[in-house]
């Protein structure tokens, strides 16, 4: 960070410490985060900031608006700013989030983080860019190493575990043969991952057929040529907009010829996915940011020589009830066993073995009373009463871990010189 941000950090950990009235509106640290309308790992991504700040005395949770996944007080705000899932427009939206001067802005997606960082390169006194949920951050061209990186970049590294995804599908139905999968040609994510299901697909003796898209208009009709082949399942890679093409576009097609979708990423089930098979880490990535914005705050870490991170995996399951019965599908009791939680008329509902998924449960704990719109009576009752971990617990490990040092920086990029 520059002096004048570091100056800004400096004073509001004076009034943390000694208990001095609110900072000035000229101490004030503006933090945005910025996704794709629609995004389901948006509201977890925000908790999880909120919740280590809170654990630290920075903010009060109980002042988290939930639904705008915003807080706001003397020392620090957040905010939500969606962005067009539009590559275009939503270049045009983040420039205007910069015209607002924000401090640190988090990221959810490659697209966003890649046109971010495009756009801040070369001004005097960028704001700090968090990215959260990248895949390959290196192959994105956001940085060269952990340590190796724009000075004011950093996150951590998602691994989507599409090799999960895919042994999901025999469990579903041992008959299904050819898969597709389709992808938006201008998002690497997306582009990685219809690869990889493919490479993993093919090795399980599996025919996948492949098919890009450019945008809405064009996505029927890819989707229409993979149905067209005799595809009998969709096997979706995690990208931006996600949750939106599902519901608008694939779902119904999926349901009109009876064959399931499976998708990299539990949350989707939401979006009607038959099947999600991901993650449930987006909680954590928001720990990580706050814990990042702590250190900052406190002047333990400076967020140049902070490294990228890899994310840990935390695996759930949904199946999306209604939408199976209307593509005619009859979930195996097996199948049934491995979900964590299933959803029925948008309400989710946690089976017994998600009940001791301790992350689903902490992620599911951690949206409050956001959850009451989406889950059971039953299910809400139970995650309430689910107790938060000490979020301050392991602070200087954390810490220690992101830090890049002169030496491991020099370890880095000796070995990608050797590389080269």
């Amino acid at each position: 960070m520059r002096s004048s941000r570091w100056l800004k950090r400096v004073m509001i950990l004076s009034l943390l410490l000694l208990a001095l009235p609110a900072a000035a509106d000229g101490d004030h640290i503006n933090v945005f985060i910025m996704s794709t309308s629609g995004e389901t790992s948006t509201p977890l991504i925000a908790q999880g900031i909120v919740d280590v700040l809170d654990a630290f005395g920075i903010v009060d949770r109980a002042d988290f608006d939930v639904f705008r996944r915003s807080i706001h007080n003397d020392m620090i705000s957040l905010s939500s700013a969606p962005v067009d899932l539009d590559v275009s427009l939503a270049r045009a939206q983040i420039q205007e989030n910069l015209d607002q001067n924000p401090d640190i802005i988090v990221l959810s997606s490659v697209t966003l983080t890649q046109l971010a960082a495009t756009a801040t390169r070369d001004l005097e006194d960028p704001p700090t860019l968090f990215f959260v949920g990248v895949d390959d951050p290196y192959g994105a061209g956001l940085a060269d190493s952990p340590c190796v990186k724009l000075p004011n970049l950093t996150g951590s590294e998602s691994v989507v575990p599409y090799a999960d995804m895919m042994a999901a599908l025999p469990k579903l139905d041992p008959s299904i043969t050819t898969v597709g999968t389709l992808y938006n040609s201008g998002d690497p994510a997306g582009a990685r991952g219809a690869a990889q299901i493919a490479e993993i697909g093919e090795a399980m003796g599996l025919t996948v057929e492949v098919s890009a898209y450019t945008d809405f208009s064009t996505m029927a009709a890819a989707a229409d040529g993979l149905i067209s082949k005799g595809v009998e399942a969709l096997a979706l890679p995690l990208e931006t907009g996600a949750g939106q093409i599902l519901a608008g576009v694939l779902s119904p097609l999926a349901v009109e010829n009876r064959i399931p979708i499976v998708a990299a990423d539990a949350g989707l089930t939401y979006a009607q996915a038959t099947i999600g098979v991901g993650n449930i880490n987006h909680y954590l990535w928001g720990i990580n940011v706050g814990r990042l914005l702590v250190a900052d705050i406190q002047g333990e870490l400076d967020i140049a020589s902070a490294a990228i991170s890899p994310s840990s995996l935390a695996l759930s399951v949904g199946v999306n009830l209604n939408v199976a019965a209307a593509s005619g599908l009859e979930i195996p009791p097996g199948f049934m066993d491995e979900a964590d939680f299933t959803v029925d008329n948008m309400q989710g509902n946690l089976t017994e073995k998600g009940r001791q998924n301790t992350w689903q449960v902490e992620s599911m704990r951690a949206l409050g009373e956001f959850l009451q719109r989406f889950t059971t009576p039953e299910t809400f009752a139970f995650v309430q009463e689910a107790e938060l971990p000490d979020l301050r617990e392991g602070q200087a490990e954390f810490i220690k871990s992101v830090r890049c040092t002169p030496e491991r920086i020099a370890e880095e990029q000796a070995k990608l010189d050797a590389d080269a």
